[in-house]
C-alpha cells in the first residue's frame, strides 16, 4: 500500500518503481486489482492519505472531520457507506504502515 503514499518530494514510490522497470525493462512490482465498482473509493483514499501526518514514522488516523473537509474542497458528497469504507481502507492502511515492533525496537529503525 506504500506504493501511492506521496513522499516529501512529492513523487511515489510507484512512480519510482515504473522508472525503475523501464530501466530494467521487466516488471518490479504489481498493482493490486481494484473492482471497477470501487475505483472511485481507492482513489479517494490515496488523495485523502497524501494529505494526513506521520508521527514517528507511522501515519496519523484520518478522522471523520478531515475526511469531511476533505470532501468539501473536492465538492464530493460520499455517501454513508463510502464515508465508512474509506475509514475501514485507513484501518487497515496504518496498520500495515505502522512499523511493527521486534525486541523492543521498531524494525524499520532497527
Amino acid at each position: 500500500m506504500r506504493l501511492y503514499s506521496v513522499r516529501k518530494d512529492g513523487s511515489t514510490l510507484r512512480d519510482h518503481l515504473i522508472v525503475a522497470e523501464e530501466s530494467a525493462g521487466e516488471p518490479l512490482f504489481e498493482e493490486p486489482e481494484v473492482p471497477s465498482a470501487g475505483e472511485h473509493l481507492w482513489f479517494w483514499f490515496w488523495d485523502l492519505d497524501a494529505g494526513r501526518g506521520h508521527d514517528m514514522g507511522s501515519p496519523e488516523p484520518l478522522t471523520y472531520m478531515e475526511i469531511l473537509a476533505w470532501a468539501g474542497l473536492r465538492r464530493l458528497g460520499p455517501e454513508p457507506w463510502a464515508t465508512e469504507a474509506l475509514r475501514q481502507m485507513e484501518v487497515a492502511y496504518r496498520i500495515e504502515a505502522t512499523p511493527k515492533q521486534k525486541n523492543g525496537k521498531s524494525e524499520k529503525n532497527g
